[in-house]
């Protein structure tokens, strides 16, 4: 792994709240950093089961099951 990618694969790892971790994903995905195992790391930690696909459909089914878990998360301003 590259050291950019690195950094950004360990961002998403401590990342507290989905999405911040959908912005690493992004932004990993605009720098063309994206593998298929980083997409499998990425779906495991947030226990999501993908299909077997191409990299770009497995990265827009993580994306979207990222967007229905954002729905739901509290960041504890209310």
């Amino acid at each position: 792994m590259e050291k950019e990618q690195q950094e950004l694969y360990d961002q998403f790892l401590d990342s507290r709240y989905v999405r911040e971790r959908r912005e690493i994903l992004q932004k990993m995905k605009m720098k063309n950093l994206l593998d298929d195992k980083i997409i499998t790391d990425f779906a495991v930690v947030l226990d999501i089961a993908l299909q077997a696909g191409s990299v770009d459909d497995r990265y827009y089914d993580l994306l979207r099951c990222m967007d229905s878990m954002a729905r739901f998360e509290t960041t504890g301003l209310r």
